[in-house]
């Protein structure tokens, strides 16, 4: 997750930059196929980055290369925390199926703070389940 977001924060910076600077003129000298390529480049370093987060193994080590990473991903998935799973996947449902809201009109603002709405419902999800299962513990 670190590179993740050291490569978040530079990409970001720099986008502000060129944008502050009116730059913009710039990336008509830059191919294509190069932008593509980089894009494209970050956009796999951070999946491969936060999948390990993602499936909630514990067992990958952390400051691999990004082959490495997918290696160990991959001999590690029966290791694979299914709540940990389901939370992550419940919040990619509710980012996706938000994109609905703009259809309606009176939820189309609705629809602009979906990642604040999932991380909300998913904080309120893991306390009403940890403290269910607390309550549980206490009682043997």
């Amino acid at each position: 997750t670190r590179v993740a977001c050291q490569l978040a924060l530079i990409t970001g910076v720099a986008l502000w930059v060129m944008a502050a600077l009116r730059m913009s003129f710039l990336v008509r000298f830059i191919s294509r196929p190069a932008l593509s390529g980089f894009v494209t480049g970050s956009a796999f370093v951070i999946l491969a980055t936060q999948m390990k987060d993602f499936f909630g193994l514990r067992s990958v080590p952390k400051g691999v290369d990004f082959f490495e990473n997918v290696y160990f991903i991959t001999t590690c998935l029966p290791q694979t925390s299914s709540p940990v799973m389901l939370l992550g996947v419940l919040v990619v449902v509710i980012i996706e199926g938000s994109k609905r809201l703009k259809a309606t009109p009176y939820l189309r603002r609705l629809s602009q703070f979906k990642e604040l709405i999932a991380v909300i419902i998913a904080t309120i999800l893991c306390w009403l389940i940890s403290s269910l299962y607390i309550e549980e513990m206490e009682d043997f």
